[in-house]
């Protein structure tokens, strides 16, 4: 029998489908529109149509649902890095990202 795999996340995931703005820390490798698939405070798991690079660093802008913005509408920009690229039958890439800083934006 093999040892479980060890969790790497950092905060339990969050299962929310939300509108979110990728592009690459250098802004000319990607830029585009993509849905998450579950969230928590270390990271998120989203869907695009862009090839994007393992280890890479990332941007990630989206809204935080009303329940989190204290009921009203708030914007999040998470830097982090690209953990995983997974490819899914329907085209679209499956990217894990490991969030090192968020900030709070007024108005996106």
């Amino acid at each position: 029998m093999s040892e479980p795999e060890e969790e790497k996340r950092l905060g339990k995931r969050v299962p929310i489908q939300l509108v979110v703005s990728g592009r690459s820390r250098d802004g000319q490798s990607f830029e585009e529109i993509g849905q998450t698939r579950d969230i928590s405070a270390g990271g998120v798991y989203f869907f695009t149509k862009a090839d994007v690079a393992p280890d890479s660093e990332i941007e990630l802008l989206m809204p935080l649902p009303p329940p989190l913005a204290d009921q009203r509408q708030a914007w999040v920009l998470c830097r982090g890095e690209v953990a995983r690229v997974e490819p899914w039958p329907d085209g679209r890439n499956g990217v894990g990202v490991f969030i090192r800083t968020y900030e709070m934006v007024p108005d996106a």
